[in-house]
């Protein structure tokens, strides 16, 4: 019996190969990854580590439930460093703000002995415990005995030193939610997202985060006002009308340690051949929220560019 994440890497093989098929773009059985666009065929599924895997829109690690497909490679390289790089990001902006836990080095006469250890909210309190695992006993035995010794001459000075890694790659995260946006309209849309132009340039700062030539759009959102929108889900699509047509993506991003947090990334219309993207305000937003109805792309072709159209030109409810 095929486990569960294999009955979806197979439904959704058959999906986006069909919908290739009805579109006219490759005959059937074939798989094009949506990020660096090479192709697989059936047997790409096939033994214990698959060409073609699964991929979350919001990393699992912070939250994510929503499933597309892609390569395992672009899974295993690109898409693993840039989720780690925003891992590290909200991690950090949470500690700082006293929220959760930093990993972290101790060191004195005594060695050096890894710890973590977080902060109170005002930076008044700090609290630290060993990580047995990442020190050699010896050290521990060695802080035992240099706690004790300075306990008995309480006057003594008292040196020690703490350090830990605060990278900083703006870059990288940004990338990071554009490949969740990016794997959000190819989940809804699919192939009609992927290839129009001027969707060709995110993914290409995506697979490039360092040139930066996409001019995108993150807004961090108010969770209170947005939450009732997503409901349970993770992440959703909407087709602006005003103030301007365009489509803004919904991402919840739920560390387990630290902040719920919700972002708008705005794209582009569809039709356009420009990837200026307009800067909309929140609270300025009227459009409509799209259903994900992901069976829709092997029957309906161009289901994307109708979709919007009719939302566009009709009195779609917002």
């Amino acid at each position: 019996m095929a486990s569960t994440g294999a009955a979806t890497r197979q439904r959704l093989f058959e999906l986006y190969s069909r919908q290739l098929e009805l579109g006219g773009v490759t005959p059937t059985g074939i798989f094009i990854c949506p990020l660096c666009c090479n192709g697989y065929t059936q047997y790409a599924l096939d033994g214990p580590n698959p060409a073609v895997s699964l991929a979350h829109v919001v990393p699992e690690a912070l939250g994510g439930r929503l499933v597309t497909l892609a390569c395992t490679q672009c899974n295993n390289s690109n898409g693993a460093r840039l989720e780690a790089e925003l891992i590290h990001h909200f991690g950090y902006q949470d500690w700082s703000k006293g929220v959760g836990t930093r990993k972290a080095r101790l060191s004195g006469e005594f060695g050096n002995i890894g710890v973590e250890f977080k902060r109170s909210p005002d930076n008044s309190n700090w609290a630290l415990h060993f990580v047995e695992a990442q020190t050699n006993p010896a050290h521990l035995t060695a802080f035992e005995e240099w706690s004790r010794k300075h306990a008995e001459t309480p006057d003594a000075e008292i040196t020690w030193q703490i350090s830990w890694t605060a990278r900083k790659r703006p870059n990288e995260v940004g990338a990071a939610i554009y490949q969740s946006a990016y794997l959000l309209m190819f989940a809804y849309f699919g192939y009609d997202f992927v290839f129009p132009s001027p969707f060709g340039k995110l993914r290409e700062h995506i697979l490039k985060p360092k040139d930066v030539v996409w001019p995108g759009r993150i807004n961090d959102l108010d969770p209170n006002i947005i939450s009732n929108m997503l409901g349970q889900s993770d992440s959703a699509v909407m087709f602006v009308r005003k103030p301007v047509p365009c489509i803004s993506t919904f991402l919840r991003f739920r560390p387990r340690e630290g902040v719920e947090r919700i972002v708008g990334v705005l794209l582009p219309r569809p039709e356009s051949n420009e990837t200026e993207i307009p800067i909309v305000k929140q609270g300025q937003l009227s459009g409509t929220v799209v259903p994900y109805r992901p069976e829709v792309l092997r029957t309906r072709p161009h289901y994307f560019d109708g979709l919007w159209r009719y939302v566009q030109s009709s009195n779609a409810p917002d």
